[in-house]
């Protein structure tokens, strides 16, 4: 061995920094493919999110479609595609991410409802895997959903606030022209004058042609029978239904029943009081409602649904109870632990609040100041995801009935890959 060759062996510098670059390339190349594997990932996932919100949507916008009879079958198939790119475009982020991962839809209907299936595929740039050669990997996937309302029963349970305080004017004007009525006198048409012996406010106003708060639910009401029936055959027993009123107890108006006329053609009437009392119990309420629905056995999906402006207003002191007025209003909001043993049962509970309005003079004000802002949270907590509501004007509490049963059925609308 030459003597320049044993320096050569001897020195390591020049062996130590190509050691290094090389293992400092490697860390690079690793640490830059796993990068670029994660990005990866996260885009799979994005575009699989979306794949499943535009097959969900396409699905519901048939099925509605279907229900409403203004469009033809093929229509419905066309329109519903177009919905689903949509989404799928919406869900990306913006039309040109769509158009560089282009979907395609396809739209079935069967016996039991609609179908979808999303078919998508993307291309995904690299960076560092480019410098190995690897510069595109591909994305492929697909998601289907279905919508076969009539695989299952359901039963659906109208719970409707009847207290005193459902006696409310409708709309404004309704309860000036009740304030201003000689023989009412008062923004509620809710007990006997007591000056006129078996004189009753509540007949009195439907007289004069004012409705009540609980007139206008009582047609909230009727309109979901109506789009209940239109989903159903009078003989296949898909929907049952019954109705129940709520004061300081529970009543049951009509018993559950696959005859759906039946709750639609019941007129829902306030409880009548002689005086001044409070007259709504949550708990007593919703421990009966909570017996009698988990009480029966059958096998069919059940829904509550609550109608109420959330003020409890009982003579009898609860643990709720936040003011109390007199002997006869100790009021609170609603407790949601009460309606836990529903939702625990499998129950899907939907409230729609009603707005009290309460009048501006006194007492009024002082009945729920104290609460207020607990009434709305409280009601929302006692609902199902996504099946709490509130309106407070006719036509918002017709919609939010709607959006109730909407909502609820969308339990059968499912993916199902």
């Amino acid at each position: 061995m030459t003597a320049a060759l044993k320096s050569c062996f001897r020195n390591s510098t020049g062996n130590v920094a190509i050691i290094t670059a090389l293992t400092l390339a490697m860390v690079i190349g690793i640490g830059g493919s796993a990068y670029d594997l994660a990005a990866y990932s996260e885009s799979q996932t994005r575009y699989s999110a979306a794949a499943d919100a535009s097959a969900l949507a396409a699905v519901s916008f048939a099925s509605d479609r279907s229900q409403d009879g203004t469009m033809s079958e093929e229509d419905i198939e066309e329109a519903s595609e177009d919905y689903a790119l949509a989404t799928w475009a919406t869900n990306l982020g913006s039309d040109e991410d769509a158009e560089q991962a282009p979907a395609t839809v396809k739209m079935q209907s069967g016996t039991k409802g609609w179908t979808s299936r999303i078919d998508y595929s993307a291309g995904f740039a690299t960076t560092f895997l480019a410098i190995i050669g690897i510069k595109n990997l591909t994305i492929n996937g697909h998601s289907t959903a279905s919508a076969d309302i009539g695989s299952v029963k359901w039963e659906f349970n109208f719970l409707i606030d009847t207290s005193s305080s459902m006696g409310l004017g409708a709309t404004d004007a309704e309860m000036k022209a009740m304030l201003d009525h000689k023989q009412i006198g008062c923004e509620f048409a809710c007990h006997r004058d007591i000056s006129a012996p078996y004189a009753n406010t509540i007949d009195i106003a439907h007289a004069a042609g004012i409705r009540l708060r609980v007139d206008v639910v009582d047609q909230a009401v009727d309109s979901v029978i109506d789009e209940l029936s239109a989903k159903s055959n009078d003989d296949d027993g898909l929907f049952k239904a019954s109705l129940f009123g709520m004061d300081e107890d529970i009543k049951e108006l009509v018993p559950l029943n696959a005859n759906l006329n039946k709750v639609k053609n019941h007129v829902i009437k306030l409880n009548e009081a002689t005086g001044s009392r409070g007259d709504t119990n949550y708990r007593v309420a919703m421990e009966k409602i909570t017996s009698k629905i988990n009480g029966n056995k059958d096998k069919a999906r059940k829904v509550l649904f609550i109608v109420t402006d959330g003020v409890h207003d009982a003579p009898q002191w609860e643990s709720n109870v936040v003011t109390v007025y007199n002997a006869n209003h100790k009021l609170g909001p609603m407790d949601p632990a009460w309606c836990t043993g529903l939702k625990a049962a499998g129950v899907q509970v939907g409230v729609l609040h009603v707005n009290y309005k309460v009048p501006s003079r006194a007492p009024f004000p002082s009945f729920v100041k104290d609460y207020e802002k607990q009434i709305i949270p409280s009601l929302r907590s006692c609902a199902s995801d996504g099946l709490f509501f509130s309106a407070d004007t006719p036509q918002g509490i017709t919609d939010g009935m709607k959006a109730m049963l909407d909502k609820a059925l969308e339990a059968n609308v499912r993916l199902t890959e």
